[in-house]
């Protein structure tokens, strides 16, 4: 999820102290997105602690960016943080109506949006998600204006997919909750309350929908889905969460397969209410079975291999509490925001080591 935009600057002098040391880290807070740098590190924003914490790919403490408010370099509510191939830090600033843009070291770059919620071209109603295609291009899911907006690497803005008002209609949106860019530049987006993902071309044009735009549960159909998965052929993976099963289409968006029976359950390959899909570079599917309290994995058959957590809530390293969302490295190390229990779990590719991010405990930033 997320990220940046624009060209207007801004000085970094309203924070105090923006980068506490290592024994000033603080417990999460609903933790609800995590990216990675290309060095491995970790950044995991807190929506209700407004900050994102910054750590090493073994899990030591680096550094903040912190404090609430509407003061430039501070948040409210951000819900969604990316990093660039350049080591840029995105962070979708939800409350303030912006996406704020700051250096690999944490120093405030510049911010993308008024601050103010608006609907013109550059303005930000309640931003959430923020993806990257292969040559920096920005696309944020500006939620509530029912609209895509894409930004050049710059943060120069350059179009809007959909109409900026809530409506069913081919090419509209009713709460764009994800966005995703395949490797060709097509745009995937999904609009979760007319339960159908929208595909556009590189240049915005609307190509087809997946779902029919009526909730249901039929085969093909969707039920307020979360996230979209993309695999190295471009076939789509999406998580129907109230459906309890992950839907697979080729990259036409034909129907393909199905993972999960289409009821809530707790057996091996049932799913109950998934959030979120990940699909590595072999093409393992990774699914956040959240309300199982469990990571299940299969192959890219959809034939299942095992399971990550005991499907019972826990605290322990290795179980869950209603995990949210799910992350593979290029070393396959698995990512997991353990939401309930206020963390970031890691484990290694085979199982056999893992380690938590924080100490999972609630807690405030400062």
């Amino acid at each position: 999820m997320v990220d940046e935009l624009r060209d207007e600057k801004f000085k970094f002098d309203h924070v105090k102290d923006p980068f506490p040391s290592a024994s000033n880290a603080c417990p999460f807070d609903a933790p609800n997105a995590v990216a990675i740098d290309n060095n491995g590190n970790i950044y995991v924003i807190e929506e209700d602690n407004e900050r994102v914490q910054i750590f090493s790919n073994s899990g030591q403490y680096l550094k903040q960016i912190t404090n609430t408010n509407d003061a430039i370099g501070q948040f409210d509510e951000p819900v969604g943080v990316a990093v660039a191939s350049n080591g840029r830090i995105y962070v979708a600033d939800t409350d303030n109506d912006r996406i704020q843009v700051f250096s690999s070291s944490g120093a405030f770059e510049y911010s993308i949006g008024t601050g103010s919620s608006g609907n013109d071209p550059g303005q930000f109603s309640r931003p959430t998600s923020i993806t990257f295609d292969i040559n920096g291009k920005m696309y944020i899911a500006d939620k509530g204006n029912d609209r895509i907006q894409i930004f050049s690497s710059s943060g120069a803005y350059e179009y809007s997919i959909g109409t900026g008002d809530s409506g069913d209609n081919t090419g509209q949106f009713s709460n764009p909750y994800d966005v995703a860019v395949d490797t060709n530049g097509k745009i995937y987006v999904s609009d979760e309350n007319n339960c159908r993902i929208q595909v556009f071309s590189s240049s915005g044009s609307y190509e087809y929908s997946i779902g029919t735009g009526s909730c249901g549960s039929d085969i093909g159909q969707l039920n307020h889905q979360s996230g979209i998965a993309l695999d190295n052929s471009e076939k789509i993976y999406v998580a129907d969460t109230w459906n309890h099963r992950i839907q697979i289409y080729s990259s036409s968006g034909s129907y393909e397969s199905n993972i999960g029976n289409g009821t809530s359950g707790n057996s091996i390959a049932q799913l109950n209410y998934p959030s979120d899909v990940f699909v590595d570079s072999s093409g393992k599917i990774y699914v956040a079975d959240k309300n199982n309290d469990r990571v299940q994995i299969f192959s890219n058959s959809g034939e299942y291999l095992y399971t990550i957590g005991s499907g019972t809530k826990g605290y322990a390293t290795g179980t869950f509490n209603m995990p949210s969302g799910i992350f593979v490295d290029t070393n396959n190390n698995i990512y997991v925001a353990d939401a309930y229990n206020s963390r970031i779990q890691v484990f290694s590719p085979n199982k056999s080591d893992a380690h938590v991010v924080q100490t999972g405990n609630f807690g405030i930033g400062t």
